[in-house]
């Protein structure tokens, strides 16, 4: 049995959307998009080999193999990002 597969119009090329159904395909192509391990330092400021670090222990975010290459999901590193807010007391 054959599945039919559904092909969005991409809204960024295709004037006949309004601006909100513009951005929600935005947020979705961001949702499925990789970071490499460059791009992950460069996103939390810190150097190449922190970001090995947090793989070899643990601490970073989730990320996944292809080959030999590392990848991670933005939606695993904006997760990870909400474990790491400290909450600040109230004494200044």
């Amino acid at each position: 049995m054959a599945t039919k597969t559904t092909v969005l119009a991409n809204p960024a090329k295709d004037g006949s959307v309004s601006d909100t159904e513009r951005e929600a395909w935005q947020r979705a192509l961001n949702h499925d998009k990789h970071l490499t391990p460059e791009e992950l330092a460069e996103r939390e400021g810190v150097p190449l080999e922190t970001v090995y670090g947090w793989n070899k222990t643990g601490k970073g975010p989730q990320y996944m193999k292809i080959g030999r290459h590392c990848r991670y999901a933005l939606a695993d590193v904006l997760a990870w990002e909400k474990t790491r807010i400290v909450e600040r007391s109230g004494a200044a």
